[in-house]
């Protein structure tokens, strides 16, 4: 599992800061394979944060959106999935230096 890659509660603020979530409660990471993750709570609702880690593992920009692309066909075929939500500029991908994610 992914534990040792950690973003500081700083840059996790300020990665947050680019979307319209509401209140902030609580980040809280969550051990995976394969991606840097953490669960997002506000006052409005419960949120999935995903970057890629640094090393082998890391993603460039055109795979993550082609897992959005995949994310969507599958919402489009009403499967149980996470909707993306688009940052205040419209944007899906977020980068966070050189981690890209969604």
């Amino acid at each position: 599992m992914l534990t040792k890659q950690k973003f500081s509660k700083s840059a996790l603020r300020k990665i947050l800061s680019g979307f319209d979530l509401g209140k902030l409660k609580e980040i809280k990471p969550l051990a995976t394979s394969g991606n840097i993750t953490h669960i997002i709570k506000t006052n409005r609702n419960n949120y999935l944060l995903r970057l890629c880690p640094t090393g082998p593992r890391w993603r460039s920009k055109e795979e993550i959106a082609g897992e959005l692309e995949l994310i969507n066909r599958l919402l489009k075929n009403k499967f149980p999935v996470p909707r993306p939500v688009a940052a205040r500029e419209g944007e899906f991908i977020i980068s966070w230096k050189n981690h890209f994610g969604y």
